[in-house]
């Protein structure tokens, strides 16, 4: 079998360019996959990472983790995906690469502890351009063509259309979360944020039990769909900039304004972290998902916010591969406006103009962003699915 040739988008540097160039990629191992990619979803994390929030973390680098594409060329080995289910050449992925975790054993799958793998290996892969540049790999999405190697990936077979299965990994960290932070039957869930971890958390929320759900975050657009994904009561940071003011309305909704049981993080903002606390109530939990990088420091007083509330406090990173599964099966169950999450598909070289507006004022093209694709080879159609 010959090699083939792909074209990625490659981050130069922290608040670095974003450049195309020609990567060859070897044919696959008996075990490994090539993708032809559809869709990359773009996350919160990207944008820490061309932030130089995430701490010595290598460039330049091909970002890019939320991957769903069509199987383009497979080893001789492979025969299923992660389910069992049979694949072939042609069959549409949600491929996840698993990175410094093999996501195949025990302290991986079963006690979702990655960091404890028993085969560990480099957290970040590498290629090299047609020109001889070494480029670091983080999920490497944002390239016409994906070449996974055992075993440092899991892939689900799907039927969905692709603008639904990129939000696979988005789910499975929502799934994640509210695991360690059980919802109860008629609880009051807060969602801080309203991108690519807070809808997702809605819907999770909505199915796991919660009866009222309040959503703080913005723009308009998401704001919208926040309500069509089960949000009760929405809150626009752009008309309420005040946090005392925010926390007042929140507490307002809340059973005798007490708090909520459930707040969760999704914002990606380390200073939004106390006012989240704020929201609990007495002896409630905090879920925080979207500080997976590191952006900054805030006081804290153990006392006022955690040991004078009886509160929780959970930090949600590293999703298993059981949650993936059940985040799939979310998503094949139907019910929600998933395809719409998916507001905007920008074409190879519009890498920068996502991340940029993930900084800014979450607009592209005079439109909110909510979450935002890449399309490595050409925009893909999206149709709702139905319960």
């Amino acid at each position: 079998m010959e090699g083939f040739v792909s074209r990625g988008n490659v981050l130069s540097d922290v608040n670095g360019t974003f450049a195309i160039h020609e990567f060859p990629l070897a044919p696959p191992g008996p075990k490994d996959v090539i993708v032809r990619q559809e869709l990359a979803g773009m996350c919160g994390t990207d944008h820490h990472v061309f932030k130089g929030h995430w701490p010595n973390h290598p460039f330049p680098v091909l970002l890019g983790h939320e991957n769903v594409g069509i199987l383009h060329a497979i080893g001789s080995d492979i025969t299923t995906d992660f389910a069992g289910r049979p694949v072939k050449v042609g069959d549409r992925v949600v491929t996840i690469a698993t990175g410094g975790a093999c996501g195949q054993c025990y302290s991986c799958v079963v006690l979702n502890q990655p960091g404890q793998c028993m085969n560990p290996a480099p957290a970040l892969g590498r290629l090299a351009t047609s020109e001889g540049l070494a480029v670091h790999v983080f999920g490497g999405g944002y390239a016409e063509l994906v070449r996974l190697q055992a075993p440092r990936y899991v892939m689900f077979k799907t039927d969905l259309d692709p603008a639904t299965a990129v939000m696979l990994e988005p789910i499975s960290n929502s799934i994640f979360g509210f695991e360690r932070t059980p919802i109860t039957l008629g609880d009051t869930v807060v969602i801080q944020g309203s991108g690519g971890i807070g809808l997702p958390a809605v819907v999770i929320a909505k199915l796991s039990g919660a009866l009222r759900i309040i959503v703080v975050g913005g723009p308009k657009g998401r704001l919208e769909l926040a309500r069509e994904c089960g949000a009760d009561v929405v809150i626009d940071i752009a008309d309420v900039p005040d946090a005392d003011e925010r926390i007042r309305m929140v507490l307002d909704e809340t059973p005798r304004g007490k708090g909520a049981d459930i707040v969760v993080g999704a914002t990606g903002i380390a200073q939004t972290v106390n006012e989240g606390i704020a929201y609990l109530r007495y002896g409630g939990q905090l879920c925080e998902i979207g500080n997976a990088t590191d952006s900054g420091t805030i006081p804290f007083s153990p006392y006022r916010s955690l040991v004078g509330k009886r509160a929780i406090l959970a930090g949600i990173s590293g999703t298993g591969v059981k949650h993936y599964a059940i985040a799939q099966r979310v998503l094949e169950k139907g019910g929600f406006p998933y395809h719409k999450m998916v507001s905007h598909q920008l074409p190879l070289d519009r890498v920068a103009d996502g991340i940029n507006a993930m900084g800014g004022r979450y607009q592209i093209d005079g439109r909110d962003a909510i979450k935002i694709a890449i399309a490595p080879n050409g925009a893909v159609e999206s149709a709702p699915r139905s319960a």
